[in-house]
C-alpha cells in the first residue's frame, strides 16, 4: 500500500524475464486504487453479527484497511523501531504524513504481536478501549501478499446463541419440573390417604372401639402386603 500522486494505491509488480537469457527484461506494474480495496472490506462490516468488524495489517503491523474506523488507517498497532520508520519515510509509503502517522500508534497489542511474530492462527480476546466491549478475534495470513486479516466479534454477540439456547432449555425444563411436581403430589396423595385411614382404624382398635371402620379403594394393595393381615383387613376395613 502506497500513495501515487497523493492517491492511496496498491501496486502489483512482477518481473518479466528474457526467455533466452532467463534474465529480467523489465518489470510489469499494475496499480489499483486503495479505495476499491477499502470498499470491499467495508462491505463485510458486521457480517458476523452486531458490532463485528475486520482490519487488515501489512507485514509491519500497520493498518491498511479497517471496515469502519477509517481514522485508524496507516497507524501501527504498536510502536515501530526507528529503522523501520526511517525506511518507510524515505519511501514516502503513506505520503507526506508518513512519519506523523507511524509515530502515532493506535495500540492493539493482541493483533500487533501476532502480525510481527507470524502466529495468527489461534483465537484471542482483545480488551476494548474505553466503553468498547471485549472482542473475540481470529486472524489469517493472506497467501499472495504479506498481509494479515483479523475479524473481531464482541463477546456479547458471540455468546448470544448460547444465551438463547439456555433460555429455551430453561423454559422447557421448567415446564417438565412443574408437571413432575404435580404428578408427584397426586401419587403421594394416593399413597398417603389409605395409610391415614388404616392409622385411624388401628388407633380405634387399640382404644377398644371395634366398630370403627375405614374405607379403601379396591385398587389399593395394602391388604396384600402380608398374608396374615388379610383377616384383620376384612374385619377392620370396609371396601368402598
Amino acid at each position: 500500500m502506497t500513495e501515487a500522486g497523493g492517491t492511496p494505491s496498491i501496486a502489483y509488480a512482477a518481473p518479466v524475464r528474457d526467455g533466452a537469457q532467463e534474465g529480467v527484461a523489465c518489470v510489469a506494474v499494475i496499480m489499483a486504487r486503495g479505495e476499491a480495496f477499502w470498499e470491499a472490506v467495508t462491505e463485510r462490516n458486521g457480517s458476523a453479527g452486531a458490532g463485528s468488524y475486520s482490519v487488515v495489517y501489512d507485514e509491519y503491523g500497520i493498518r491498511i484497511a479497517h471496515s469502519f474506523k477509517g481514522a485508524e488507517l496507516f497507524h501501527p498497532a504498536g510502536a515501530l523501531d526507528a529503522a523501520t520508520i526511517s525506511m518507510l519515510v524515505a519511501d514516502r509509503r503513506f505520503g507526506d504524513d508518513t512519519r506523523k502517522l507511524l509515530e502515532a500508534p493506535v495500540p492493539m497489542p493482541e493483533e500487533f504481536s501476532r502480525v510481527r511474530e507470524g502466529n495468527v492462527g489461534d483465537e484471542f480476546a482483545a480488551a476494548g478501549t474505553g466503553s468498547e466491549p471485549v472482542h473475540l478475534g481470529l486472524g489469517r495470513r493472506l497467501k499472495t501478499v504479506p498481509w494479515t486479516l483479523f475479524y473481531l466479534v464482541p463477546g456479547s454477540t458471540a455468546d448470544a446463541p448460547v444465551r438463547q439456547l439456555v433460555r429455551e432449555t430453561a423454559s422447557a425444563n421448567g415446564a417438565i419440573l412443574v408437571l413432575a411436581l404435580v404428578a408427584g403430589l397426586v401419587l403421594a396423595r394416593s399413597i398417603i390417604s389409605p395409610v391415614q385411614g388404616l392409622t385411624r382404624a388401628a388407633r380405634s382398635i387399640r382404644e377398644g372401639d371395634l366398630s370403627r371402620t375405614s374405607t379403601c379403594d379396591r385398587r389399593t394393595s395394602w391388604a396384600s402386603l402380608h398374608p396374615a393381615s388379610t383377616a384383620w383387613w376384612r374385619r377392620c376395613v370396609r371396601p368402598a
